[in-house]
This record gives structure tokens, C-alpha cells and sequence, in this order.
């Protein structure tokens, strides 16, 4: 529809601006209906839920949205036959974050708030408490590749110097033998 009213064709550029930013299409709306979801798992009706989720989600979600927006906006302003062969990527970015946007922050809350049900509150258990962190036992909830990351991740948080140091020096040993 937008691509209609500004009078652009559907080219390779447009294509190619609907796939890179299909990635972020959901993001926005993953984000508020995934925190209204954790207020249903604790009993609160769908309408109070959403409506939560909106007022919490709101700032990161712009915030996220318009990050990237600002990061394609130097793209829409570039002069010459180059500007305008890429500015169909721009305004593709563009329109898609901004419909997004848009789902994430009302469609999503109005439909969820309509056929959404409340749940029975569960009872919350914590993944992992101190005692499992130091003692490098791992809950069943983790996967394989869970359980993984999280002792990497432990490493990494007890050294973070050699954290900073060792990706960093494994990239200047990359740059000199190349």
C-alpha cells in the first residue's frame, strides 16, 4: 500500500529491503506479547494484562524500533543516481518497522485483549539458585545447549579482563596473518 502511494515498482531493492527487515518485523510484538503472557500466567485477566504490557513495553520497544530507523535514515538522504537506486531499501525498512510498530503497540494488544483467556496462576520456580550456581549443577529445565552457554557465560563472568582481552587479541592475530 505505501509502496503504491509513493509510486515505487516492486524491484530488486524492495525485495530486498522486505527480507532484511522481515527479521525485525516481530520484534516489537514478540516483546509485549510475551510480557502480557507472564502477567497472564500469574492470573490477571487478558484486557489488564495487555494493558500492562503496553504501559511497560512501550519505551523499549519504540526505542528499539527507532534505533534502527535512525541507522537507514542516511541511506533515504543520499544525493545522486547511487540515492536513488538504494533509497527504495530505506523507505522498504522504513515502512515495514513502522507498520510493525504499529501491530506491536495496538493490533496485537486489542486482539490479545479480546480473545485471550486468563490463566490459572502457576506457582514460580526459580531455573537456578545460588547453590546450583556455584555448585555447577544445572536444573533439568536446561537444554544441552543451555546448560552449555550458561557455563560458558559463568567462565566469562568470573574473568571478564581476560573476556575483553582474548576475543580481541584473537582478532589481531586474524588481521596479521592475513
Amino acid at each position: 500500500m505505501i509502496f503504491k502511494l509513493l509510486g515505487f515498482s516492486f524491484n530488486f531493492m524492495v525485495a530486498f529491503g522486505l527480507l532484511l527487515a522481515l527479521g525485525m518485523l516481530i520484534d516489537g510484538a514478540i516483546v509485549v506479547v510475551e510480557y502480557a503472557d507472564r502477567q497472564r500466567n500469574l492470573g490477571m485477566s487478558a484486557k489488564r494484562a495487555y494493558g500492562i504490557a503496553i504501559r511497560r513495553m512501550w519505551s523499549p520497544v519504540m526505542s528499539s524500533t527507532v534505533t534502527t530507523l535512525l541507522v537507514f535514515l542516511p541511506l533515504m538522504l543520499w544525493p545522486g543516481t547511487t540515492g536513488e537506486f538504494m533509497a527504495y531499501l530505506p523507505v522498504t525498512v522504513f515502512a515495514v518497522l513502522v507498520w510493525s510498530l504499529i501491530y506491536a503497540l495496538w493490533v496485537a494488544p486489542i486482539l490479545g485483549s479480546l480473545f485471550g483467556k486468563a490463566k490459572p496462576p502457576k506457582p514460580s520456580q526459580p531455573m537456578v539458585n545460588e547453590a546450583n550456581y556455584e555448585q555447577n549443577r544445572w536444573p533439568e529445565q536446561l537444554t544441552r545447549a543451555g546448560t552449555i552457554y550458561a557455563r560458558v557465560s559463568g567462565v566469562l563472568i568470573r574473568h571478564p579482563m581476560w573476556s575483553l582481552v582474548a576475543p580481541n587479541m584473537l582478532l589481531l592475530s586474524i588481521f596479521l596473518v592475513y
